[in-house]
This record gives C-alpha cells, structure tokens and sequence, in this order.
C-alpha cells in the first residue's frame, strides 16, 4: 500500500515530542540540582537520564503494537485481512464511504447493447434504427472504422488486452489487429502503422488484390484523458490519400466539439433516456484531414484536430451491477456510514445505479445542481422512480428552501464535475451544504478532489 500519514499517527507523534520536550527540561533541572549538590558524575548521568524514562513510557510503542496484533486477530477470526496494519486504528473513526462506480460498484466488463448511428437526411439529420449486429453496418461504414481504430488495444501472447470498453467495442465489430513485429519495424528504419481489418477478409493472393484489400492504418493515437474526457486517433485507409480523425468521449464533450449542423435535433432526448436507464453512452465522431503529409501528421497538436468534427453516432453499452454490491451498501447503511459515488460517468447513469443498488432510496428526493463561473446556480428535482429519472425545473428564489430541505433526512445533491468546480470557487456557502447531503458526483475528473469540502 501507498504510504498515508492519518492525523492520528501525527498526532501521536506531536504527543510524544511534547513528553519528550518536557522529560528533557526536568532532566535539566534534575542535573543542575545534582550538580549544585556535588553529587558523583555517575549519579548526575543516572538520575538525569530516568527522567525521560518516566516522562516517555518505554512500554507505549509495545502497547500500540500489542492492540493492532489484537485486532488483526479478530478481523483474521472474520476472514478479514488488511495489508496495511496503521489503517486499523482509523476504520472505527469512518463515518463516510466514496465508491467509484464502473469496475466498483458494477461489472469490469461492459456488454454492448447497441450503436447508434446518425442518418444525414435531404432535410435534417436524426437518427437511424439501432443497430445490434455489425452485419447491418455497410461496407466501410465511417463509424465502424472508428469503432475498430479508436481505441487504446494491443496484443500481449496473442490475445487482445486493453480497457474493458474499448475490448468489448472493439469484438463488436469483428474485425482483426495486426501489430507488425519488431523485425518489420527495423527492416524499414521506421515505425509500422498498427493495421485493423475485417476479419471475413481473406488473404490476399496477388498485386491486384492487395490494392483493392480495405485495412486501416492506425497513424497516430491520442491517448483517454479524464480532463480531456475523449481519446482520439489519426488513421488512414489503405490506397486513399487523406488521412482520417476519429474522436470518442463523453456525449456532452464531442456534442460541444462537432459543427451545430452534424448533431441530431433529438440529440439531448435520446441521450437523457439511455443515461437514464442506466447505460453507459459513448459518442463518436470524425474529421477528414486533407492537404496533410505524414510528417505534420506525427507533429500537430491534438487541440488543432479536435474541433469543427463530424457527428457519427453513439455507442450504447450495458454495464451490470455486482452481486455483492447490494449487501455491502446495505451493511454500510445499517452501520450508519454515509455512502457516496463519484464516477467519471454522466451524472443520470449515476443515479440510476445509484437507485439500484439502494444507495439511494426509492422514497428520496435529488436535486441536480448546474453551475457555471460567473452565474447564479440552478436546481432541478430528479425524482427517481424505479429505474427512470424525470427532471422538475425550479428556480428557488433565496436560500431558504434548500436550507428547509437539508432537515428533510431523505435529501440528497447530485452534481457534475463542471459544476463542482464552479461551486467549489465561487459558493462556499453551498460547497459546505453539497459536502453535508452530495451523493452522486458525475463527470468527475481526478483534479477535482472531494477532499477539499469542509463536512
């Protein structure tokens, strides 16, 4: 385990620096005394040095230790094992639980529901029929290609590994990676495009073939950054002269990224019903790079790539709750420890599992805070019935009902990470009510820490 200094330790340490500081004035005046006396140099060392035997028990370390070894024994009689034995002291002290909820609360892996792809009609652009197979997709489909080539997956032994999304994407599509070897590199004194393909391709026999063969050079990739919250990678098709952005991420940023005429007019409904179920919303766009060579291609920036993008569609994925995640919420709760999810997930999804797993009640209400730098904050009732969420607009006029609010104890804030922010630095007041009654914190990135709030 990582080294944590908790203030108890510290707290121990600054008691015995006071004993000592004391031990060693009284072991100051005890010789001075002795010394005034004419007593034997012996006796002056003896004496002197006694006084910090008794002012600093020799035995306090020993007892500290003795308790820990006491209680690992008990927790070892529960099946409870810690590998970080200073932790013990603190766990009677928690009063407070953050869960993160992808790989935490629910599954590791993800299931695909299905994609959504966008129809760019004569009139305006909305979205087609959802598509479960890949089979439905046509032939070089720009949001397969994306599907199979945005993504951070490699090949260890043989077998794909790599987040669990971008795996469960990526087996959708049933395509194949090639990776060259470091042999191919070194024949050509350059680096070798990792390469994506359809796996009902076969092997192509002769020159005619292999110029009509369709693969996928993965050129360049910009890695997931939860600040960024998007990846991207810059790819080019075989035998086409331009080269290809492809963009995925959180809705609400690659909507913010994309040109207005690209995006759907339904795009926030259809977003907020899957979110509301609970399912995890992926989006995906692109950006055809043209008058660009190999070389500024290695060199441009990612910010001058990543805007004015072209809408593709969203991915839906399923992601399960664990089966123990039910009772260990429910033990927590029953032990009146307060239970909190902070995911980088939209803050609707949140809620729905959080609804789920009973970390929210059926009978609470949530209010969703939205604030930006430089305005007022607004609320909204989401009011959680079973597994659906359904926003109730209100524009509270002073303090006074969130305040009537906070004795009510079935009440809780939910809140994204941009609004977070803007609270954090600009409402205390309401920084320290969101720090008492927050329960789900969304779109959170790891800059903004929840240490900070006063509770």
């Amino acid at each position: 385990p990582k080294p944590v200094d908790f203030r108890f330790n510290v707290d121990i340490y600054k008691y015995i620096g006071a004993l000592a500081f004391i031990a060693f004035i009284g072991m100051i005046f005890s010789a001075t005394l002795k010394i005034i006396r004419k007593n034997p140099a012996a006796d002056v060392i003896k004496r002197s040095l006694d006084i910090i035997t008794i002012a600093v028990p020799p035995a306090l370390p020993g007892a500290l230790t003795a308790g820990l070894i006491y209680a690992q024994t008990r927790l070892r009689k529960k099946k409870i094992y810690c590998i970080s034995p200073r932790t013990i002291n603190i766990c009677g002290t928690l009063n407070t639980f953050v869960f993160d909820k992808t790989g935490t609360l629910t599954e590791d892996g993800l299931d695909m529901k299905c994609v959504l792809p966008v129809n760019r009609g004569k009139s305006e652009v909305t979205y087609d029929q959802p598509i479960k197979d890949v089979e439905a997709f046509g032939e070089q489909n720009p949001l397969l290609e994306a599907m199979a080539s945005c993504h951070s997956i490699t090949r260890i032994h043989g077998d794909l590994a790599g987040d669990p999304l971008d795996t469960k994407m990526f087996e959708f599509t049933k395509w194949e990676l090639f990776e060259p070897t470091s042999e191919e590199t070194g024949n050509f004194d350059m680096l070798v495009p990792t390469i994506v393909r359809p796996k009902a391709q076969q092997k192509q026999k002769n020159h005619h073939e292999i110029a009509n063969a369709y693969e996928v050079g993965i050129i360049r990739q910009f890695p997931f950054s939860s600040s960024l919250q998007r990846m991207s990678v810059i790819v080019r098709v075989l035998n086409k002269k331009h080269f290809d952005l492809y963009c995925k991420g959180s809705p609400e940023k690659i909507a913010e990224m994309s040109q207005p005429h690209t995006l759907p007019k339904n795009f926030q409904d259809v977003l907020t019903s899957y979110t509301r179920e609970g399912y995890r919303v992926i989006a995906v766009a692109t950006k055809r790079l043209e008058h660009v060579n190999y070389v500024k291609v290695q060199r441009i920036e990612r910010e001058k790539l990543e805007k004015d993008l072209e809408f593709l569609g969203l991915i839906i994925m399923e992601n399960r709750l664990k089966p123990e995640t039910c009772d260990v919420i429910k033990g927590l709760k029953a032990a009146n420890i307060r239970t909190i999810m902070c995911t980088g997930d939209n803050i609707l999804t949140a809620l729905s599992v959080a609804r789920d797993c009973d970390m929210i009640n059926e009978e609470d209400r949530v209010i969703i805070i939205e604030a930006n730098h430089g305005e007022a904050p607004k609320f909204s009732y989401a009011e959680i019935v079973k597994q659906k969420v359904r926003e109730i607009e209100f524009d509270p006029k002073s303090n006074t009902c969130i305040q009537n609010e906070l004795n009510n104890p079935h009440f809780h804030f939910a809140v994204n990470g941009k609004s977070f922010a803007a609270i954090r630095s600009e409402h205390p007041d309401l920084l320290k009510k969101l720090g008492v009654r927050g329960a789900v914190f969304g779109r959170m990135s790891p800059d903004l820490s929840l240490i900070h709030i006063s509770q």
